[in-house]
């Protein structure tokens, strides 16, 4: 998926390592744009996690931003010591994964996405 996104940042690990990179570009000015726990098939169990966070000039730390992914990240922890993902599904996460990132981006005309 990362080839469809131009300016994509490349995280090793799952959802919560992508939420903490988030959290480290918020820290230097970026927003995010959209929540990160969107879709509501199973996906806090999801191993597959996209965002998309901009970085307006000059903007100020943004604060519902940083306390959306803090709470993603508690819910992602404690339904991850709840349940384990079967490898015959990855395919069908990595998908929704995508097919939600792509939605967020349609519903916003100004995003970059290269099809």
């Amino acid at each position: 998926m990362i080839e469809r996104f131009k300016e994509s940042i490349p995280v090793e690990g799952g959802p919560v390592e992508v939420f903490k990179e988030a959290l480290l570009l918020l820290e230097n000015g970026a927003v995010l744009s959209g929540h990160p726990l969107s879709g509501s098939i199973r996906l806090t169990v999801n191993p597959y996690r996209s965002i998309v966070v901009e970085t307006p000039e000059g903007a100020a730390l943004d604060r519902n931003g940083v306390a959306a992914l803090l709470d993603a990240i508690d819910r992602v922890e404690r339904a991850s010591r709840e349940r384990t993902v079967p490898r015959e599904c990855l395919e069908d996460y990595a998908f929704i994964d995508l097919d939600l990132l792509k939605a967020g981006i349609t519903d916003n005309p100004e995003k970059k996405f290269e099809p």
